[in-house]
């Protein structure tokens, strides 16, 4: 049997669209530079809307699985990474980014964050491109293929 009598599987294409622009009215930070200072979470969010999850996979032995949610509370939205944590072996729910209000559309929003979340891990961990995305939600491969595209 030669090379090009195997079956190779279904190739997808996605759309890569532009991202939306920032609704000025919302600002949107990450607690790692400006930490929320009133009404913090201390425990996992309950109520969350699952966005998507991506991965890094640098070696067999290092590796870094995100899965973005957003916790909707009544007077602002809250950014969410849970991944497993080896050490402890449990899921960890890492509180990230947060908004002023809860105005305009939960999808811009969300891609926006997720952008803004990922310069910042770019610019102070020297995060690279992910590698696969694993899971969408909210979000879907075009969302997550064009905050990417636009952030590295």
């Amino acid at each position: 049997m030669s090379y090009y009598e195997y079956e190779f599987p279904q190739q997808k294409i996605f759309e890569v669209k532009d991202l939306p622009s920032i609704n000025n009215s919302n600002k949107l930070h990450i607690d790692s530079e400006e930490p929320l200072q009133k009404k913090r979470p201390k425990i996992k969010p309950q109520k969350v809307v699952f966005l998507f999850s991506v991965e890094w996979m640098w070696s067999p032995a290092h590796n870094r699985v995100d899965s973005y949610f957003i916790n909707i509370k009544p007077s602002r939205y809250y950014l969410w990474n849970s991944f497993f944590d080896r050490h402890s072996f449990s899921d960890y729910w890492d509180f990230i980014g947060y908004t002023d209000n809860k105005k305009g559309d939960l999808h811009e929003i969300s891609l926006n964050i997720i952008k803004k979340y990922w310069e910042v891990e770019a610019k102070d961990s020297c995060l690279d491109h992910f590698h696969v995305i694993s899971m969408e939600g909210l979000l879907k491969v075009s969302d997550i293929k064009s905050i990417g595209r636009s952030v590295w």
